[in-house]
């Protein structure tokens, strides 16, 4: 069996640190002007994502930014991720409605797909050339940062077992 990558010794780690504390702060400041002006895009009770990630690919010829959302399983078939992840989490069973993305989460409290560091993986396989990038061993991720208080997190359960770190 294959040991899991160990994301934190990536060569490019601390630049991608960098870059998630300014996405961070372009995040916060977006959703806290649409806040203020009235055309926020609420996440529950809240007015700000509850994440941000950044991630390149094992060459660091490209660049995506992600935010914790809800799961979208028409932009997840797009890319190789959406397979992955029924391969990963369902074996059997397509994994297309929200209920089902709740189903197969292993994070109690919020689904499989919902993470920022899903969408910003997802983005990344959609730019030309990152297409056919592998989801285990080929993407790499900065930490996890919570706009509205820029606390960093540790991956969940779900994106430890789906991009193998």
């Amino acid at each position: 069996m294959e040991m899991a990558k160990n994301n934190n010794t990536f060569p490019v780690k601390p630049y991608l640190d960098v870059q998630v504390d300014k996405y961070a702060d372009y995040v916060y400041a977006t959703f806290e002007y649409d806040r203020i002006n009235g055309r926020m895009k609420s996440f529950g009770d809240f007015y700000y994502p509850a994440m941000v990630s950044v991630c390149t690919d094992i060459c660091n010829q490209f660049l995506s930014e992600g935010f914790a959302d809800s799961p979208k399983a028409d932009e997840y078939g797009k890319t190789s991720l959406l397979k992955t992840m029924e391969d990963d989490f369902n074996q059997s069973n397509p994994i297309r409605s929200s209920n089902a993305f709740k189903k197969v989460s292993l994070c109690s409290g919020h689904p499989l797909g919902q993470c920022s560091e899903q969408h910003a993986a997802n983005d990344l396989l959609q730019i030309n050339g990152a297409e056919n990038l592998n989801i285990k061993s080929e993407i790499f991720f900065s930490k996890a940062v919570r706009p509205a208080n820029r606390k960093a997190f540790d991956p969940c359960d779900n994106c430890k077992k789906l991009f193998d770190m």
